[in-house]
């Protein structure tokens, strides 16, 4: 039991990780293809994390639930602390953009 918990309290760390992604794809527009390799290289870094999680913590007994946690724990995150965060860089980025617009358009 005690693992599941800290499995889901791990799936915490993957959701800021996935903001991470979620932030770069606000800001720089990507093509189907670069974003397809960024979710390549998320879930290649999940696996390492299982893997580091499951050597350390378990005595390298992987179990499903390990996974089950993380998602469990990424979900809670995603849906509460996640939305404000990818939010709140939107309105940043819309911000920013609005101002270049701004600059671009008096030098005209």
């Amino acid at each position: 039991m005690q693992l599941f918990l800290i499995s889901c309290l791990f799936g915490i760390p993957i959701g800021i990780f996935y903001d991470i992604f979620r932030v770069i794809r606000i800001i720089l527009p990507h093509s189907s293809l670069l974003t397809a390799a960024e979710d390549v290289l998320f879930f290649v870094l999940y696996s390492v994390f299982i893997m580091s999680f499951t050597f350390s913590a378990a005595r390298s007994e992987f179990r499903m639930y390990y996974i089950f946690g993380n998602i469990i724990g990424f979900a809670v995150y995603y849906f509460t602390i996640g939305r404000l965060v990818t939010g709140l860089f939107m309105r940043i980025t819309l911000m920013i953009k609005r101002g270049i617009q701004k600059i671009r358009f008096r030098r005209q």
